[in-house]
């Protein structure tokens, strides 16, 4: 009789089947939105409107910190992997988060594009988006018909110094293109980095990566920007 020898599975990662799709559903369409935080500039005693303070003001307009949130737009992924086709139709709150946590969608060697009017806005290279964790949510998981299906990532209002980095981990060496000990801003004290307006993020290689298996998309978007301009 034959004999044969059980094979053990290399740990660390998931065969993926030759057939595996994980790609962008519509890379072309996926965009980035930006919001900004008023709170870091008023207290008890003072309301703070950014764009009137900018329109009156005579602040150098590349100089002014602000407190991005930034939001992605159309980050579809269309896959066959099992792990997501057997969460079609699920709601939200029913798909395990566990996951979203495997997946990150990074892109690397990044620019910062500063105004070049002499202030301390200035460009930067190198710069890393890695978006993990819980800034990365499902949404929902659509049955696409074909035996595949359409998963909608969520990344909304995520702090731009969660997500942009010059390393390999925002969350421990976030990206600022700005640090000051104390700015005067409408009276209130701003202190620390921050990120300054008309300043943007260009972003190459925007993909998502499914790390069990080690997938990438490879559909990717052409290069877009991050704007962190208010006025």
């Amino acid at each position: 009789m034959a004999r044969y020898k059980n094979r053990k599975r290399r740990r660390g990662s998931r065969v993926m089947p030759p057939s595996t799709v994980w790609e962008w559903f519509s890379p072309d369409t996926i965009q980035a939105d930006v919001a900004f935080d008023s709170s870091q500039y008023s207290n008890e005693d003072i309301e703070f409107d950014i764009v009137d303070f900018l329109q009156q003001s005579s602040v150098p307009p590349c100089s002014f910190p602000v407190y991005p949130n930034v939001t992605f737009f159309s980050t579809f992924v269309r896959t066959n992997i099992s792990d997501f086709t057997q969460y079609a139709g699920f709601d939200a709150a029913d798909i395990p988060v566990q996951l979203s946590d495997s997946c990150r969608f990074i892109s690397q060697k990044g620019r910062y594009i500063g105004c070049d009017n002499g202030t301390a806005n200035i460009s930067q290279l190198g710069i890393n988006t890695i978006i993990f964790g819980d800034r990365l949510k499902i949404q929902n998981i659509v049955d696409l018909g074909d035996g595949t299906v359409l998963v909608n990532f969520n990344v909304v209002n995520v702090r731009a110094q969660d997500i942009f980095s010059s390393f390999s981990n925002p969350i421990v060496q976030p990206f600022y293109p700005y640090s000051s000990n104390t700015t005067q801003i409408g009276g209130v004290p701003i202190v620390g980095e921050a990120y300054l307006n008309k300043g943007r993020i260009k972003i190459g290689g925007f993909r998502a990566h499914y790390i069990p298996g080690n997938k990438y998309t490879v559909n990717n978007p052409a290069p877009f920007e991050v704007d962190f301009t208010i006025l």
